[in-house]
């Protein structure tokens, strides 16, 4: 077949850093599905599960945590956007890690969207104890 050229399949930006940086894909994204912090302490814990992800050789997505700050600064629709955020970040996540027993409004609606997309849910009953509690593929 002359005058084709073969086909080459696209490379992904991410197989391109994989390549060039000799970087192994070992390191999973997870979105952390917890409370929205609204005191420093709740702050603090939410760095404590991001930590713990971090641990266990997960890149930790918790958009909550720091993304009201700069749509404060924008005088944006706050609600509205941080979902949205949140979303875009939660569908590019391998696994959601929720948190606790009580689930927001918030977390509902993550929870949602994550079992539309196949996305694993693994459940932790306290982060205190440290301990998966189950997992579930729904």
């Amino acid at each position: 077949m002359s005058g084709f050229a073969s086909y080459r399949r696209p490379v992904t930006y991410k197989d391109y850093c994989m390549q060039k940086y000799g970087l192994k894909n070992k390191w999973r994204r997870v979105f952390i599905c917890c409370p929205v912090p609204t005191s420093e302490e709740k702050i603090e814990k939410v760095k404590d599960y991001c930590r713990y992800a971090v641990s266990r050789e997960c890149i930790p997505i918790e958009p909550f945590q720091y993304i009201e700050e700069y749509l404060n600064r924008l005088e944006l629709d706050q609600e509205e956007a941080v979902m949205e955020f949140a979303m875009q970040e939660l569908s590019t996540c391998s696994e959601v890690w929720v948190i606790g027993s009580v689930l927001t409004h918030e977390m509902q609606d993550a929870l949602y969207w994550a079992g539309r997309w196949n996305v694993p849910l693994v459940y932790f009953d306290d982060f205190d104890d440290g301990d998966e509690e189950e997992e579930n593929d729904e």
